[in-house]
């Protein structure tokens, strides 16, 4: 019985790790496709952080995300006549993760990371298995995983993938399993055929490389970029084999025999690693193949450069839409409709594909900047480089997408990514659970709504 007690006296101070995990498994289960479950999400954490006490939180970040949710519902209201009509209903789990995931320092920081890193991989490999099953039941198409879409759940392997590398940095130990995440992580992401994920992941390469080239020396950086991206390009080649297999042999089930072949090199994973470090001229080899596999996407998606052409001009559009409401916008989904109505092009999307230029034009400029201002701090109070990229390839992968609006995946980066504890000052106990309250009594009463309609 004292032992049973012990133990579970010891889970116990794991409680905000569970919850914030067991909450993240739930988004990603449900995808955003019933708006009552996000919402329920939101008032499960609530409910947790009403049990904890003071906590030291960045300010910059919590204050403008309340002033964000404010805005928000302010504009569903103006709008649709209702609060709980719109997406803002569902973002509020943003602001309470954010601050449940300030409680998160030191070991249970770096225990939940690896947690998220393991939760990833299990997705890649749901991934890859849609992937074979579509391929050979019907026939092949990019992954979207338990998310549904190409596109986020690609964004959502390159935030992992960087995770893992934050993780893997700093580890006194290599854990379990942990050596076939890697080329896990990067065959299904090749697998999305997403474009901006591929371009947002060469961008966080590359910021990776320049900051070793300011910590170290030319030949340390070279080695590191050499072996960095010949990993990466070897990897993602092993998904594009895969796919291609499937899609352009017109033999589905040779897929199955190209399926064992990677089987057999994720297990060899670390040898390849320790051959790369050995005869770096191969490092070298597979970098300049690496231009190859470019082409090949290319060739797989050849309609990159059109759907790239009308994404800018969507922007563009977007611009005009901001004097319509400057204050409190045109309203959530909103602008799907004016858009359909004016005389000016018609893009098909809900979303403009800006995210910040989508919440200026249907939540308002205040709200807009709100949301500059968290993406801006979130960023520089990053203390890992590999923590940063992560971050930074999030925000730039949101000027010409919309993974801002799956709840998902951003409720993964503030999780995973939070760091809130690092930065800003204590407010105490009271003020916490007042703050959680009020989350929580405005969550309950949008999900009365959504229940009731």
């Amino acid at each position: 019985m004292k032992v049973l007690k012990f133990k579970l006296g010891e889970l116990l101070n794991y409680r905000i790790e569970i919850c914030l995990f067991f909450a993240l498994i739930i988004l990603f289960l449900n995808a955003g496709r019933k708006p009552g479950i996000d919402i329920c999400v939101t008032v499960f954490l609530c409910a947790a952080g009403l049990t904890q006490g003071k906590v030291k939180v960045d300010l910059y970040i919590i204050i403008p995300f309340i002033v964000y949710i404010i805005f928000g519902f302010a504009s569903s209201y103006n709008s649709h006549g209702h609060i709980a009509d719109g997406y803002t209903a569902t973002h509020t789990v943003f602001p309470v993760i954010c601050l449940l995931s300030s409680y998160l320092k030191g070991r249970s920081l770096k225990t939940f990371r690896r947690l998220c890193v393991y939760f990833s991989a299990v997705m890649a490999l749901v991934g890859i298995g849609q992937f074979l099953y579509t391929a050979l039941a019907h026939s092949a198409i990019r992954v979207g995983g338990i998310i549904g879409n190409p596109n986020p759940f690609g964004m959502f392997l390159v935030i992992s993938y960087f995770i893992f590398m934050q993780c893997s940095e700093i580890q006194e130990k290599e854990h379990f399993l942990w050596r076939y995440i890697e080329p896990i992580l990067l065959i299904a992401l090749a697998l999305t055929l997403s474009i901006g994920s591929f371009a947002v992941m060469a961008a966080g390469i590359f910021i990776i490389i320049i900051y070793k080239l300011y910590k170290t020396g030319a030949k340390e950086t070279i080695d590191f970029a050499l072996m960095l991206i010949a990993k990466v390009t070897m990897g993602m080649s092993l998904g594009l084999l895969l796919y291609i297999s499937a899609a352009r042999s017109g033999i589905s089930w040779l897929c199955m025999p190209i399926t064992l072949y990677i089987t057999v090199f994720i297990y060899f994973w670390k040898e390849f690693e320790k051959y790369l470090n050995k005869h770096k001229f191969i490092s070298v080899i597979i970098t300049a193949f690496s231009l190859l596999a470019a082409v090949a996407v290319v060739l797989i998606r050849p309609s990159w450069a059109a759907t790239l052409e009308e994404r800018i001009e969507m922007i563009r559009s977007g611009f005009n839409y901001l004097k319509v409401n400057p204050l409190l916008g045109v309203g959530s989904y909103n602008w799907r409709h004016l858009n359909f109505l004016d005389s000016d092009k018609t893009f098909g999307t809900n979303h403009i594909h800006n995210a910040f230029i989508n919440v200026g034009v249907e939540l308002g400029i205040p709200a807009m900047l709100m949301l500059i201002i968290i993406s801006v701090r979130f960023l520089v109070k990053q203390k890992s480089v590999f923590g940063g990229v992560a971050t930074a390839v999030f925000i730039i992968h949101n000027l010409m997408d919309v993974v801002f609006f799956n709840v998902s995946v951003t409720a993964f980066l503030f999780a995973a990514e939070g760091e809130l504890g690092y930065s800003g000052r204590y407010i105490n106990g009271i003020a916490v659970k007042l703050i959680f309250a009020a989350f929580a009594a405005v969550s309950l009463y949008t999900l009365y709504w959504y229940i009731i309609t």
